[in-house]
């Protein structure tokens, strides 16, 4: 017993040492500069990461990076791109590099596991650029370079970070993903569907995976419909520690023909270590889902009669629907699931059980492969209202979700969705009745 115990301290100690070492030992080429990349031959699958982490995240980055070099898998079979922008503001002690830095990631190797690449699509030399994770070309231009360098059967795109959702304006209270505070900027949702779409060309995304807060709504998943076959995130707040890389980049990984099988394995790890639901998304039932959703909304808004029931129906959802939200902020959105606040139309309005059994039936095929589908629990959140600063619900809404208020940048759902959104013109959408502009005439 006593000689199992130190085989299995030996085996312990060995994978911390492989493991939890500092960014800057991970492979002589960190710290003396670049190497050129080759071509090289077609693999199984390349995974993108885009890790924007010039924030608060930086140290969760740190880690999640550590947790990338400890996959266990054949790097014949599987490319990594890690493209790192790490804060200006980093304790020297966490690494010696600051800035912008674009590693291939070695899985198969003992030892050196991060090679540190040149880019001069990206602007990337033997030192650390400076790039704007906010900027769409950036993103494009890592898609370009992944492409030519590491051409694959498969890719997958995953973005690490921030994430707030739909939301887009010109300060900081409202934004969505690849914040970069040394540039002071981020990426809209329909900036990123643009940038994917430029970026991969003829080829698709097979998966799109948002590591971040509030990435399975509505509003992103029909954004991206047509750029990815399947997507993978939550509804709501993440742990800043996000997926566990080092549990599923593993052999198995290999052995992947789809999309939905890669956000099998991130699935099983992240249900293991957090109670919250975690959405897989086939991306071409996201059109149904939409229209059958908005179907329901309009029918919904029919039934809403006076200012009273408004209230008290928004109320309800509020309080006893799954919800989700941060405070603190002014505007700050709260989401809510979609199946949860049909339930409670279901119990208000019986008449709409046919347009509600369609949008779940809607769900279940959008979602079916998420692990709470069997307990028809559907992981999809959609924009409910805005809290004001004390938490309150609040009566006006940014314009980027208000249909016809003319802001550029509004995702495609809120230019399409006349049923549910709030509209300039108070036209008694659902949302137009809930959140206490419309005029009723009663």
């Amino acid at each position: 017993m006593k000689k199992l115990t130190a085989l299995i301290f030996a085996a312990f100690f060995f994978f911390l040492q492989s493991c939890n070492f500092d960014l800057k030992e991970v492979s002589s080429s960190v710290n003396s500069g670049g190497t050129n990349p080759e071509v090289h031959a077609k693999s199984k699958w390349t995974f993108i990461v885009y890790m924007a982490a010039d924030n608060n995240l930086d140290s969760a980055a740190l880690e999640d990076f550590r947790e990338i070099e400890c996959g266990d898998c054949n790097s014949e079979l599987v490319k990594t791109i890690v493209l790192f922008d790490r804060a200006q503001n980093t304790m020297e002690s966490e690494s010696s590099w600051k800035g912008t830095r674009l590693f291939e990631i070695n899985h198969s190797s003992a030892k050196s596991k991060s090679i540190q690449l040149n880019s001069k699509v990206l602007g990337i030399g033997s030192q650390s650029a400076e790039l704007n994770m906010g900027d769409p070309e950036t993103l494009i231009s890592l898609l370009n370079f992944s492409r030519t360098y590491y051409p694959a059967e498969h890719y997958a795109l995953i973005i690490w970070g921030h994430g707030t959702g739909y939301r887009f304006a010109a300060n900081k209270t409202n934004r969505a993903v690849a914040i970069d505070d040394t540039s002071g900027s981020f990426m809209s949702i329909p900036e990123l569907r643009k940038a994917i779409k430029s970026g991969m060309g003829n080829d698709k995304v097979e998966l799109i995976g948002f590591d971040t807060c509030f990435g399975a709504e509505l509003e992103e998943i029909y954004e991206l419909r047509q750029e990815a076959n399947w997507f993978a995130g939550v509804e709501g707040v993440q742990d800043a520690s996000g997926w566990d890389y080092s549990s599923w980049m593993n052999q198995e990984l290999e052995t992947c023909e789809e999309g939905c099988q890669v956000a099998k394995l991130i699935e099983r790890q992240y249900s293991a270590k957090s109670d919250k639901s975690f959405a897989i998304v086939k991306m071409d039932a996201a059109a149904d889902l939409f229209e059958s959703f908005n179907a329901f909304s309009q029918k919904a808004s029919l039934l809403i009669e006076n200012k009273k029931s408004a209230d008290e129906l928004r109320d309800k959802i509020a309080s006893k629907a799954k919800t989700f939200s941060v405070s603190g902020s002014l505007l700050n959105p709260m989401y809510v699931e979609i199946s949860s606040m049909t339930d409670i139309f279901l119990e208000e309005f019986p008449k709409l059980k046919d347009d509600i059994l369609k949008v779940k039936s809607a769900l279940k095929n959008a979602s079916s492969e998420s692990y709470t589908a069997s307990q028809d629990i559907f992981p999809i959140g959609i924009y409910f209202c805005s809290l004001n600063e004390k938490g309150q619900i609040a009566e006006s809404n940014s314009t980027y979700y208000i249909q016809g208020s003319g802001a550029d940048g509004q995702c495609q759902f809120v230019q399409k969705a006349s049923g549910y959104v709030p509209t300039a013109n108070q036209s008694g959408s659902l949302l137009d009745k809930l959140l206490g502009n419309y005029k009723f005439s009663l």
